[in-house]
């Protein structure tokens, strides 16, 4: 078969650029997976990469290497090289790898081997994912491979691989997981064909429960296929693996570019376009592995990619029960939910999704019903034409998911006809309710005013699009569907406006349900579930408190005298304004832009992997913590600056300051040249890394592999520091 190099779309030229790290880091992650299926690519690579001097560097350091003889065991795929393995004792030991004995390559990507070795220490078989020497060189490659090693690390459930150490040997980085024994769902399924029922429920449960995991710690794995779930034990225990593209959600690397990353036949539409996703894009990916799982092939297959990324953007895939006949009418409901184009079709989080597989398991067990799915190869694809607007996406997407079934397996579906797609049938699910308990939207907009007055919160649930408004007399006005309307709940409890669905319902909206709020004085607002708010025009001396959750997102203008700003689940808040002192409470891989909504006295708690970008303005003291791989960026001018850093988390901010007290664990940095201190005190412990700026007083305690930069001269340079941690004057 051609080589895709010789083709051009892998050229020699871009495989140079990625060894002297002139890629971005998505354009490195999209080389990635396209090495991963490109032999000849991977020679190339390894060819250009063996003459460099950091490679020969690495090869170099190893006193002595495993002997050619043992390289060359059968056991071996050719193309590895293991010389960067040192000598072993052990019988039938391919080399030793730290305290590790190798006794076996169990696979490669592109930039690594796996190995399975014996652990002494705890007499126990282990993987190893090791960076191969000849992407060493490429700083890219060994941040993709840090950052796989604390997402994962991060994650800590039965579904997810377990990080049991991280550490490098001759330069070269690994990571050390558990030795599953089992294979992946992409081998299990090329070799059996589609699963029963009962397996797909199984498997489809558990990585959903994993990736709920992964969304709790503010990540989005944003890589779920078959060859990333292992089955051990063949599907009691699922593993999701290979969080190598894992980010924080919203994280603007990942489309600064405008390259994608990801496997092509499992990503989001939002994915394929290079977009900023969000927990839904694994949802997507979540369906595209069931449908695999029940029709033994993708959801979205063609001759190349970019055919494949428009198929995934524009195409609906082929209907389960056309290519599986056997795939019951609630489980292919299921799937279609799962991959509806618009994210907001979609099921709102991964544990829903593992509650409603877990419900229809149970019953299957207790019924005893399931049946292996047909093996037979499915006819050739239908062309289909292709999308052209995105009304059209988001018209199919609605027929996907609009229509309510009974959830009960083997019962017959409800079916109704959508007058939006030519009469034709469609099979949509509805959780545990019955068809009764959903409204479908009719397509007609209706507005209704609502005679409400005298509030000074808003708490705003469901999927609202809200926009609050200062005026000088009170408004509140809804629209939506007419056969919505009569269901909103719009009711004031003391001075707050709480605005929201009837309960107990489930809703398909055709016209968007929106809410214009006009007030005097806005002193709280509450918004979850995915709501969008706008504020407007609001100027005053109150106090302001704000949550956000449920990946809520508010956007607007606002002068305010205190806030307290708690925001969670992936949220987003982006302000401009002022106000006098605030608190910011931050988790859950949220995002607040602050940097043109000045502070005067400011503190700051982030988890999760949070990214925040403030302004903090007066002479006033400034706190903040972060944990977890938050990010915290912005500017400072303050009288004294306090700051902890624990975890990967990431503090860079500049302007000036009086003093400083800084703590930075872990691998945290504190990247903080560009802000001025007269004096400070510098805490790093673990392989933490500071840059400072003391005109006059410096003192530091560093610990093992930690590391201080400084700017400047000052006077008094005192501290103590371990024997292997590094204190350095910048030029």
């Amino acid at each position: 078969m051609e080589s895709r190099i010789m083709r051009g779309e892998c050229s020699e030229t871009r495989l140079r650029s990625f060894l002297n790290d002139r890629l971005s880091e998505p354009e490195t992650s999209r080389l990635a997976d396209h090495l991963d299926h490109c032999e000849p690519c991977r020679k190339t690579l390894e060819q250009l990469a063996a003459g460099s001097r950091i490679c020969a560097e690495l090869r170099g350091s190893a006193p002595e290497t495993v002997d050619a003889h043992v390289r060359r065991s059968p056991k071996i795929d050719e193309l590895i090289a293991l010389d960067f393995l040192g000598p072993s004792t052990k019988p039938g030991s391919l080399g030793r790898l730290g305290p590790y004995d190798v006794k076996e390559v169990l696979g490669r990507g592109a930039f690594g081997v796996v190995l399975k070795a014996f652990d002494p220490e705890l007499s126990r078989f282990v993987a190893i994912k090791v960076l191969a020497a000849p992407f060493a060189v490429s700083a890219a490659a060994r941040g993709r491979f840090a950052r796989e090693a604390r997402a994962a690390a991060a994650v800590v459930h039965e579904n997810v691989v377990a990080i049991h150490a991280v550490d490098s040997w001759n330069g070269l980085p690994y990571l050390v997981m558990p030795c599953i024994a089992g294979r992946s769902l992409q081998e299990r399924v090329d070799r059996d064909g589609p699963l029963a029922v009962k397996e797909v429920l199984r498997v489809g449960m558990q990585a959903a429960l994993g990736l709920a995991a992964a969304h709790d710690q503010g990540l989005v794995h944003r890589d779920v296929k078959p060859s990333n779930i292992l089955l051990e034990n063949g599907v009691e225990r699922v593993k999701l693996s290979d969080f190598g593209l894992a980010r924080a959600v919203d994280d603007a690397s990942q489309t600064q570019s405008g390259v994608i990353a990801g496997t092509p036949q499992y990503m989001s539409p939002e994915q394929a376009r290079g977009e900023p996703v969000d927990h839904r894009s694994d949802l997507f990916s979540l369906g595209g592995v069931m449908y695999f799982m029940c029709a033994g092939r993708p959801p979205f297959r063609a001759d190349s990619t970019p055919a494949v990324l428009r198929r995934v953007c524009d195409d609906r895939p082929r209907p389960l029960r056309d290519v599986n006949p056997d795939v019951p009418d609630w489980l292919a409901a299921i799937v279609d939910r799962l991959l509806a184009k618009n994210a907001d079709g979609r099921f709102a989080t991964a544990s829903e999704v593992a509650d409603v597989l877990k419900h229809h398991l149970a019953d299957l067990q207790r019924t005893g019903t399931s049946a292996p799915l047909a093996s037979s190869v499915p006819p050739p694809v239908r062309k289909r034409p292709r999308m052209t607007t995105l009304a059209g996406i988001v018209a199919a997407s609605v027929v996907l998911f609009g229509l309510a079934v009974a959830c009960a397996p083997n019962r017959p579906l409800a079916l109704a006809s959508s007058p939006a797609d030519g009469g034709r049938l469609a099979t949509l699910f509805n959780g545990f309710r019955s068809s009764n308990d959903r409204i479908i939207g009719s397509g007609v907009a209706a507005t209704k005013v609502w005679d409400v007055a005298d509030f000074t919160s808003v708490q705003i649930g469901s999927t609202f699009r809200a926009e609050i408004t200062r005026g000088d007399a009170f408004k509140v006005t809804t629209s939506s569907d007419d056969n919505v309307v009569e269901h909103l709940r719009i009711v004031k409890e003391g001075k707050t406006l709480k605005i929201g669905l009837e309960p107990n319902l489930s809703f398909q909206f055709k016209e968007p349900l929106k809410a214009q709020i006009v007030l005097p004085l806005l002193e709280g607002l509450d918004a979850s579930g995915s709501s969008r708010v706008a504020l407007k025009g609001f100027r005053s001396d109150s106090d302001f408190k704000l949550h956000l959750s449920g990946a809520s997102k508010v956007e607007g203008s606002m002068v305010v005298g205190n806030a307290v700003l708690d925001v969670s689940g992936s949220s987003q808040l982006t302000l401009a304004g002022s106000a006098g002192a605030a608190r910011l409470n931050v988790s859950g891989a949220s995002r607040l832009e602050l940097d043109e909504f000045p502070i005067k006295e400011c503190e700051v708690k982030l988890s999760g992997s949070s990214h925040i970008v403030l302004a903090v303005l007066s002479g006033r003291p400034f706190k903040a913590s972060a944990s977890g791989a938050s990010h915290l960026e912005g500017s400072v001018d303050a009288a004294d600056v306090m700051i902890k850093l624990d975890g990967s988390s990431v503090a860079k901010l500049q302007g000036k300051a009086a003093s400083a007290r800084l703590d930075a664990s872990g691998a945290s940095r504190l990247e903080l040249a560009k802000l001025a201190f007269g004096e400070a005190a510098v805490k790093l412990t673990g392989s933490s890394h500071a840059t400072v700026d003391a005109q006059k007083r410096l003192t530091y305690d560093l610990s093992a592999a930690s590391r201080l930069d400084y700017a400047g001269a000052p006077t008094d340079l005192t501290g103590k520091k371990e024997k292997s941690s590094t204190i350095r004057q910048l030029p």
